[in-house]
């Protein structure tokens, strides 16, 4: 798992570096400007800040995760995989990642791990409180 992140956070700091030279120096974020930066330690301490905002935004999209399988189990869903929702997910980051500028099928890949973890964390957890859950109601 920590080479998936690490492909992760490596992609798309190669992602974010490409494009950031594509259009006169702006970010992902439409009309954002970045520094300029003269010297490859500069450039290099942006983009770890932009990793540890990308881990951030990861850390927050699982606790919604988290939440999505309590749902679910209050609903008797007991399995996290909704394939059409998973699809749905990574076609619209490839979609919008397109409408940025970026390589195709780079962010499919990307998003296609993010979900699958995602998944497999959400059934690991949902399990996890559909057992507690049992031995409850068995007192």
């Amino acid at each position: 798992m920590k080479k998936q992140i690490r492909f992760i956070l490596t992609s798309v700091s190669i992602l974010l570096s490409m494009f950031c030279g594509l259009e006169n120096s702006y970010s992902l974020e439409e009309n954002v400007k970045i520094e300029e930066c003269s010297d490859l330690n500069c450039v290099r301490s942006h983009i770890d800040e932009i990793n540890k905002g990308i881990v951030l935004l990861l850390a927050k999209r699982m606790q919604y995760v988290v939440q999505a399988g309590e749902i679910k189990l209050k609903n008797n869903i007991v399995t996290a995989y909704d394939k059409k929702r998973a699809e749905l997910v990574v076609n619209n980051a490839e979609e919008f990642a397109k409408e940025k500028g970026l390589p195709s099928g780079f962010t499919k890949e990307i998003f296609q791990v993010i979900v699958d973890k995602s998944r497999d964390f959400e059934q690991i957890k949902m399990d996890k409180k559909s057992n507690l859950d049992k031995i409850k109601t068995k007192k």
